[in-house]
């Protein structure tokens, strides 16, 4: 019964989505603004997980609507609007990506160049500081666990990286997955099984403080570094 009634909500909110649309179609900012709400933090998501920049991200999420915005004319359902928004979300994505990498080598490459030439016998504010000894120790020790665990998903392959940000931080299933990015059923399933696999190795030395008491805003956005913790 509970799954027959889950199934009449989701044709019920596929049948107010598509209402939506063909409002939007018309040319209806008001409805459009609705489907921006409902799929914003589900695009920055997206977008975040590839760049892995939050000004970034933000930038692409309003760029990725307004190309949708533009686009929708052409929509004809033949896709879930999410699948269709994804792709518009990731194929903008990947061409941001390509930038932001050239910059990140050319700042490398100047920071690296710096450091050649000047020697200021190992001072910085950073050191000066020390750690943020401000905050209460369990709070620090969250921020330096939420940091590690973006650092080493920032660091799989990418087509690693967008599994489990659709998997861990959206939460959709398998089919999902494959529907959304195109893929075969069976290479979701082997990716999102090395990932876990390479995660779980590079997770290890969190797991004697996995499970941490929550507090609020601990969680990077949408719980993905709570809902990582699991594959450890």
């Amino acid at each position: 019964m509970a799954e027959l009634a889950r199934s009449g909500d989701n044709a019920i909110q596929a049948a107010e989505e598509q209402a939506l649309i063909a409002h939007c179609q018309l040319g209806e900012q008001q409805s459009y603004a609705v489907l921006v709400e409902r799929y914003q933090r589900f695009a920055y998501n997206v977008a975040y997980n590839l760049v892995q920049d939050e000004e970034e991200a933000a930038d692409l999420t309003q760029e990725a609507f307004m190309r949708a915005w533009q686009a929708l004319p052409n929509y004809r359902a033949e896709a879930r609007f999410s699948t269709w928004l994804y792709r518009i979300v990731h194929n903008l994505g990947l061409n941001r990506l390509e930038v932001l990498q050239r910059r990140r080598r050319m700042e490398q490459q100047e920071a690296s160049a710096t450091a050649d030439g000047e020697d200021d016998g190992g001072f910085s504010m950073e050191r000066l500081a020390g750690p943020e000894s401000d905050q209460p120790a369990q709070v620090y020790e969250q921020a330096e666990r939420r940091k590690f665990i973006w650092q080493q998903v920032s660091s799989l392959p990418l087509q690693y990286r967008d599994i489990i940000g659709l998997y861990y931080g959206q939460q959709l299933s398998y089919e999902e997955i494959a529907a959304m990015t195109g893929q075969p059923l069976g290479t979701v399933k082997t990716h999102l099984h090395r990932a876990k696999t390479m995660l779980r190795e590079r997770l290890a030395p969190l797991a004697p403080a996995a499970n941490p008491t929550p507090r609020a805003g601990d969680a990077p956005p949408f719980g993905l570094a709570a809902r990582l913790m699991r594959v450890i």
